[in-house]
């Protein structure tokens, strides 16, 4: 009461000698004070990992069973999402005549989770019930402890030998929410399989190689939920490709 008695007393007194000053300093008591760094966090703080990014152990041991039983009947099945570059193979004298393409394919982690359990089915039926346990515990503890990664399966094919082909130059970037760029965690190693190695050669075509980009910035979200599609660039021997890929449910 008293202090409020003195801040009374004190708008009083500036009332009477200084009418119009005291106008003025009831409009800015009146009018509410625009925090700016407030609405800059505010905004930013609504930003996520994008939910293509996310996936429960439910969700993951759901999908991977669901697939698992395709794959014991042998289903055909498509996952992710796939998108080509053309790439010309230059031997040692020149341009090769045969055309390859490079695929990539994004495979969000539920599609990992349906792709592990498929492959599982394919092989399981002599597998003990504590086998099948086991691995699927272990596969989908593991998709959703790195969920926060984009990860692509790459292919280059037809695959070429080291005698016939030389090594293409390849690099990736991966572009987030502002178009800036983030470099992949893990690249292909290798295009080119050697003469002497023809399981590299079978393992380059059937399986294809990881590329895989971190989708955060510590906690920071670099791929957000307010992104509707992510933006993969390649260049091949200096010439660049963009390839979008949906980030919708």
């Amino acid at each position: 009461m008293i202090r409020e008695n003195l801040l009374l007393g004190l708008t009083a007194a500036v009332v009477c000698v200084t009418p119009a000053l005291s106008v003025s300093k009831k409009l800015a008591i009146a009018t509410p004070r625009v925090n700016v760094l407030s609405l800059v966090t505010s905004r930013f703080a609504n930003d996520i990992v994008n939910p293509r990014f996310t996936i429960s152990v439910d969700q993951a041991r759901k999908a991977f069973d669901d697939f698992e039983l395709k794959g014991e009947k042998g289903d055909k099945i498509n996952l992710g999402e796939v998108h080509s570059v053309n790439v010309t193979a230059q031997g040692p004298q020149g341009p090769l005549p045969t055309q390859q393409t490079l695929s990539l394919r994004f495979l969000p982690p539920l599609d990992q989770a349906r792709k592990f359990g498929y492959e599982f089915g394919l092989v399981a039926k002599n597998r003990t019930p504590a086998d099948r346990k086991d691995f699927e515990d272990r596969i989908v503890q593991r998709i959703v402890d790195h969920s926060n990664q984009a990860v692509f399966i790459v292919k280059l094919l037809p695959v070429l030998f080291a005698s016939a082909a030389n090594e293409p130059i390849i690099s990736f970037v991966l572009l987030d929410q502002n178009a800036n760029s983030i470099d992949p965690s893990k690249k292909p190693d290798h295009y080119v399989a050697s003469d002497k190695d023809l399981f590299d050669a079978v393992a380059l075509e059937k399986d294809g190689q990881e590329l895989i980009f971190p989708v955060t910035n510590g906690s920071v979200p670099r791929i957000t939920n307010k992104m509707d599609k992510m933006t993969l660039i390649v260049e091949v021997d200096g010439q660049k490709a963009k390839l979008d890929y949906s980030l919708k449910p």
